[in-house]
């Protein structure tokens, strides 16, 4: 029996970079939105509740992470990569998240007291228990939504995820009002599981039956998608714990906070439009649309954003440490700045890693990940005890860039990618990115040590952002006319706009 179909899938005549810049628009814009009511919410819950109430919940939700991580089955990117998956593989895959949720909440409920009693916090059980209910709650979702990233209908999985989290902030506020307690944020929890369950089935006509007839199709792509995550835990973990054992605890917040100030350009822009980009590499894959050229034209037009992106965190670094975390926290300066100028180019190494995955070379990206994983801890263990975070800084650049040249590299041997056309498409946003960064530099804006109050600091921000976005597009545009005005990442934004234009 076929998968009911969407009533209005989007047209195949559009291109794979416009179905791709549309669904990542819609990602960004769910980010954005997300980040907003996060930080509204949090102050607000700030005034309401205790820091104790809040550590609790936190313990028990990385704890709920973990094992998140290490339950992985994956089956949602085993279908939107599926050129036409029938029923029973929509069927299989809603069992095996139905099992994997089902063995989640075994494993938090049965260790709610052993790890309460661990962390010597007895409310501890109480969240765990709770969240065991979340989890299953999760794994009874319409796997049928799927088919929102299948046909680049993100619009409707915006609204998917975003109502579902207006409700729980509702929650939250309301029960932290009444109860004063760590059950206001448990409470919202479960609400947002709940809402966003119910929506599910009401936006997708899919009703799920129980079934493992194509668990070997599925699983064979979903267990090594299960190893690619633990070498990615692996890889991001090992900096923390060599940080911790080697330097002092001090230099751990200051590494934590540090690089998830470095890699906002990665986090906020390359890993949400990632997700469209699965989508778009894989339905390229079953159109005939060659798999380099869809590359090509994705990372450029990404890079367009993260080069100037990254490189201008790297040249506030100072005076943005100073105003957002105070002058305690000045050692994390030139890590964010060396950090900064990987996130500008992250783009082309973690386009390359959706690509692999889009097409199934799970194994060449665990060996990539798994080798990344081993030279950065040898990095960490030779250059922490003379360099500090600055030696931290090097070791996580040399081996991000490491990942970089080899997808670049293997992206030529096994999908004919061509160097020369990538770099015809991105010399001039390089050049665009260097102009901006030397005239900010000798302007006095850029790379500097600042001092002052905050308001000077202020200012001095005030100063360089725009000033650098200016030079940036300036440059670019001058570049590109001078060239002819080739195809191009800029020709592609122009276009882009175009169509909202005109639409509007």
């Amino acid at each position: 029996m076929p998968v009911p179909e969407l009533p209005d899938e989007v047209p195949q005549g559009r291109s794979i970079l416009a179905r791709t810049a549309s669904g990542a628009g819609w990602i960004l814009a769910f980010r954005a939105v997300t980040r907003v009511i996060g930080t509204a919410s949090t102050f607000i819950l700030a005034m309401l509740l205790l820091p104790v109430d809040f550590g609790v919940v936190a313990l028990g939700t990385a704890f709920l992470q973990s094992v998140e991580i290490l339950a992985y089955v994956g089956v949602e990117d085993a279908l939107v990569r599926e050129k036409s998956p029938d029923r029973a593989m929509y069927d299989t895959g809603f069992t095996l998240n139905l099992l994997r949720g089902g063995l989640m909440a075994l494993v938090l409920i049965g260790l709610a007291v052993p790890v309460a009693n661990f962390y010597r916090e007895p409310e501890l059980a109480n969240v765990l228990l709770a969240l065991g209910v979340a989890a299953l709650l999760e794994a009874c979702g319409n796997i049928g939504m799927v088919d929102f990233r299948r046909n680049f209908q993100f619009d409707r999985e915006f609204m998917w995820l975003t109502l579902p989290r207006l409700v729980q902030v509702v929650v939250m506020v309301a029960s932290a009002i009444i109860l004063r307690s760590y059950w206001a944020l448990i409470i919202g929890i479960l609400a947002l599981r709940v809402v966003k369950l119910v929506l599910g089935y009401r936006l997708h006509p899919y009703r799920p039956r129980l079934t493992l007839s194509a668990w070997r199709h599925l699983l064979g792509y979903s267990a090594w998608s299960w190893a690619v995550s633990i070498a990615i835990l692996l890889r991001e973990k090992v900096p923390t714990a060599l940080i911790g054992r080697i330097l002092e605890p001090q230099y751990v917040g200051m590494f934590t906070i540090g690089s998830d100030l470095a890699g906002l350009p990665v986090s906020e822009l390359v890993a949400p439009a990632s997700r469209a980009a699965f989508s778009g590499f894989s339905v390229g894959r079953h159109e005939g649309v060659a798999a380099s050229e869809t590359y090509i034209n994705l990372v450029s037009v990404l890079a367009a954003v993260t080069l100037p992106a990254g490189i201008g965190l790297s040249l506030v670094a100072d005076p943005l440490v100073r105003i957002a975390l105070g002058p305690s926290w000045l050692e994390a300066v030139p890590m964010i700045e060396l950090l900064g100028l990987h996130a500008a180019i992250a783009v082309f190494g973690y386009l390359g890693w959706t690509l692999f995955f889009s097409h199934g070379r799970l194994l060449q990206v665990f060996g990539i990940t798994m080798v990344s994983a081993l030279v950065r801890a040898l990095l960490l263990v030779l250059l922490l005890p003379y360099y500090g975070l600055i030696g931290a800084a090097l070791a996580i650049l040399a081996s991000a860039l490491f990942e970089d040249v080899v997808y670049i590299q293997l992206l030529r041997r096994n999908f004919s990618a061509s160097l020369s056309a990538l770099v015809r498409r991105c010399w001039r946003l390089f050049a665009a990115t260097g102009a901006m960064a030397a005239v900010l530099h000798l302007a006095g804006l850029g790379w500097v040590t600042t001092g002052g109050s905050r308001v000077e600091l202020l200012y001095h921000l005030g100063a360089a952002a725009p000033a650098g976005a200016v030079v940036y597009a300036m440059s670019l545009f001058a570049l590109w006319s001078l060239a002819g005005r080739p195809a191009g990442p800029e020709a592609d934004m122009l276009a882009y706009v175009r169509r909202r234009l005109s639409r509007r």
